[in-house]
């Protein structure tokens, strides 16, 4: 009888011991692994980012996929790792540990870290590394070693002429989830219009942006939704301290719309002007509900919308249309979007397999914040549903690399600086665009 009952606790012991050694070796190696791969300025761009889409379902199955939950999931640390006190300060000279003072003698009450200032800033090699800590009767506790033992606050003084003065991450200016008077055709204030120069551009003036970002809306025929777009996204972009620029791009009649080429010549138009870091794909009948949903880019493209008032919830997992945020460098990778997509639908899909096909995924915020409100319109009477676009999605890996910024044609008829936003006007010929890619469509 006991030795049935030692076989049975040996068989429970190996059974519970081998699923603990899989979990081990499979996730806790890469959550610290991962860990020290995202700067906090990462944290902060991609802050309300809870879930990821991957190229697959298949790819849940592997390696890397426990390495991104894991770095999702340390979006919930953001806040207590930006409210760290002047008691412990992050230590850049002691590669990536933390660096606690010793607590004073009782009695000593006033404490001030005259090191507290310089938290987050890089010393050239050969300067003092030294805390100083100034005790309720005047005398100073000093610890450290450099040449010299000179005094941090001269490191401080020096350091701050140079250092620009960036904007918050977090600006003080957000209100968060916006009223429903917002989302009606309402007049701008007085002084969000002052701000706007010709063509649409803004900088604040009080600090320097932390992203240039040019915000392009592909249009036709929508002048109430268009009225109402500029004067809600100049007031939402300017409380998140961007400067940014507004770009409307138009497809002259009889040409059915396309949204995939106006999104590559807005591209191209806003590349000229300025050197954005970020550029922001803008459906015009779709309203942002909450200014905390930050027109930033991430370290991969990110899908702003995640629940609209059109749908509720996301029409399908792998849906990214609306409002998209990509980098230079995203858009550059993927070749931009398809131009062969005339009329509703397909191009925001085939944007996706080419951001997949590059090894790359997406983020989106939570639906409490990416959410938008949906104008209402007319049925436009020039863009019918692209009744090409499954079997052109059927080849959209093929393509990526031949169709797209790359190959983009048209005719400027007109590049207009107008008081709250850019206008291009462009003309395309639908015949001689798929003229190169004929053997896709016969598929």
């Amino acid at each position: 009888m006991i030795r049935h009952i030692r076989w049975v606790v040996h068989a429970c012991l190996v059974f519970m011991i081998i699923p603990c050694s899989i979990l081990f070796v499979l996730y806790i190696p890469n959550y610290h692994i991962d860990k020290f791969k995202l700067s906090r300025k990462d944290w902060f761009h991609e802050q309300t980012s809870t879930a990821a889409i991957f190229n697959s379902t298949r790819n849940l199955k592997k390696k890397s996929s426990y390495m991104d939950y894991a770095r999702f999931g340390l979006y919930k640390n953001v806040e207590r790792m930006a409210s760290l006190t002047h008691k412990t300060r992050f230590n850049q000279r002691s590669n990536g540990s933390l660096l606690s003072f010793p607590k004073l003698n009782s009695g000593h009450r006033d404490v001030s870290l005259q090191e507290s200032s310089i938290n987050d800033r890089k010393f050239e090699s050969g300067h003092i590394k030294t805390v100083v800590v100034k005790t309720g009767n005047g005398t100073d506790r000093s610890r450290g070693h450099g040449h010299g033992q000179r005094h941090a606050s001269d490191d401080v003084a020096r350091l701050d002429r140079k250092r620009p003065n960036y904007c918050p991450l977090w600006p003080q200016e957000l209100v968060g989830r916006l009223s429903e008077d917002s989302f009606h055709a309402s007049p701008l204030a007085s002084r969000t219009r002052e701000a706007v120069d010709s063509g649409g551009q803004y900088r604040p003036g009080g600090c320097v942006p932390r992203e240039k970002v040019a915000v392009i809306i592909p249009y036709r025929d929508r002048e109430q939704n268009l009225k109402v777009q500029l004067h809600h996204l100049h007031s939402v972009l300017q409380r998140q301290n961007l400067q940014y620029g507004i770009y409307v791009v138009e497809m002259a009649y009889p040409t059915p719309f396309n949204r995939g080429l106006l999104a590559n010549v807005g591209f191209l138009v806003a590349s000229d002007v300025i050197p954005y870091t970020c550029y922001v794909i803008h459906d015009v009948d779709l309203l942002v509900m909450d200014d905390r949903n930050l027109y930033r880019c991430g370290r991969v493209p990110r899908h702003l919308l995640a629940h609209s008032t059109k749908y509720g919830k996301l029409p399908y997992v792998a849906y990214f249309g609306g409002v998209v945020a990509l980098k230079e460098r995203h858009l550059r990778a993927v070749n931009g979007f398809s131009n062969l997509y005339f009329g509703w639908g397909g191009e925001d899909d085939d944007l996706l397999t080419r951001i997949f096909q590059v090894n790359l995924h997406i983020s989106r915020p939570k639906p409490l914040i990416g959410g938008f409100y949906a104008l209402q319109h007319q049925k436009d009477s020039g863009n019918p549903v692209n009744q090409k676009r499954d079997i052109l999605l059927k080849s959209a890996k093929e393509r990526m690399f031949k169709d797209g910024i790359s190959s983009v044609q048209y005719t400027l008829l007109a590049l207009e600086k107008r008081p709250l936003f850019t206008w291009v006007y462009i003309a395309v010929n639908e015949t001689d665009i798929p003229k190169k890619f004929q053997e896709y469509f016969q598929r």
